[in-house]
């Protein structure tokens, strides 16, 4: 972990950016600053694409001014008094700075407007409640006010209260998300809260809408297998799927990314996720299909694989999905199969509709992740 934050931010390739987006909105009087994963991936020496500033103020309003003098546009607004402004191809996500309060566990939060450090007390894990000033005088100076410094250089996850998986479950999913991607641990503690919040089966009091956007982010990651190991070694992947995740299907999800690069030198683009739901199996389409843009194919998927495993087969269906495609291509025995499934793709590719080589038969929304 890097010390030096102010060298950091003023290295960071959005550097000018960040320091006119600071400076004029200081100058129409708002305190600004980065705050989640763009700040704990800068202080890990990750350059994030993403970028989140809390606004002391009103972030929409803020917003609007920045777009108006920065030559950017406004293109969504929250009713959590949340926007996200366009400048070039930068895309920011500014909030404003909050307190909250659960009614009842699994429910949206109630939201009253606060100073930044009530923001980040607020938030999910320690990494992710550092901030990180961008305003003229302040820039690179760093607020901690929850000890995520210390986290992230002894390289654990920590909660910042003992009801936080319970309030918002969906916490559990994004622990195990950040803890594989930065192959982080649990605190001792963090980790007796979420053994208790599983036994407790916490998760049911969230809306499936919600669950299902934590899970598709999961299987948004590169490492789908991981992620699935850990879900499974924190008894949460039986629950969800209905199965364990046994050594071929885990086998089978460690090719998704390979089966991705493969399609994509046909012109074609698939959603990670509807391809996990095929690979699974059962309970997973639920989460991870939530469209139903496969229902119907993986009753057809064992006369598929028949098919191409014969020595001539015939071409692919015109209507394969995507998704399809690519647990074909991860499911092949042989390279002779392999060699034979390219051929298909050549054709296939050829006549599949434009939008679909374009990838829009994904599954799945676009949520942002709370860093």
């Amino acid at each position: 972990m890097h010390d030096d934050s102010a060298g950091l931010l003023a290295r960071h390739p959005r550097a000018p950016l960040l320091a006119a987006v600071g400076s004029r909105a200081a100058a129409a009087g708002y305190r600004t600053a980065a705050v989640g994963g763009f700040v704990r991936d800068l202080l890990l020496g990750i350059i994030s694409r993403d970028i989140d500033i809390v606004v002391e103020g009103d972030a929409i309003a803020c917003a609007r001014h920045l777009a108006a003098s920065l030559g950017g546009a406004v293109t969504k607004t929250s009713r959590f008094g949340t926007a996200v402004l366009m400048v070039g191809d930068a895309h920011i996500d500014l909030a404003t700075a909050r307190t909250e309060r659960y009614r009842h566990p699994g429910a949206l939060p109630d939201t009253y407007p606060g100073k930044l450090a009530d923001d980040l007390w607020r938030r999910d894990f320690t990494i992710n409640a550092i901030a990180m000033e961008i305003t003229p005088g302040n820039a690179g100076r760093l607020i901690d006010p929850t000890g995520g410094r210390a986290d992230l250089a002894a390289r654990t996850i920590s909660v910042l209260h003992p009801a936080s998986f319970r309030d918002d479950p969906t916490r559990m999913l994004r622990a195990v998300r950040l803890a594989n991607r930065l192959d982080f641990a649990l605190a001792a503690p963090t980790a007796e809260l979420l053994r208790a919040a599983v036994r407790e089966r916490c998760w049911l009091t969230v809306g499936s809408y919600r669950l299902g956007q934590e899970i598709r982010l999961l299987f948004r990651e590169a490492d789908i297998a991981g992620l699935c190991r850990r879900l499974d070694a924190w008894r949460l992947f039986r629950p969800l799927f209905r199965r364990r995740p046994d050594d071929a299907v885990l086998a089978a999800l460690a090719r998704i990314a390979a089966a991705g690069e493969q399609l994509a030198s046909y012109g074609i683009a698939h959603d990670f996720a509807a391809t996990a739901a095929l690979v699974i199996g059962g309970r997973a389409a639920k989460w991870l299909d939530p469209g139903n843009t496969l229902c119907g194919w993986p009753a057809r998927l064992l006369a598929l694989r028949a098919a191409l495993a014969a020595p001539s087969p015939d071409g692919l269906p015109d209507d394969l999905p995507a998704a399809v495609l690519a647990y074909l291509w991860i499911m092949c025995q042989n390279e002779e199969e392999r060699t034979r499934l390219q051929t298909l793709l050549a054709d296939h590719a050829g006549a599949r509709p434009a939008e679909m080589r374009a990838g829009l038969d994904k599954s799945g929304s676009d949520h942002k992740e709370e860093n």
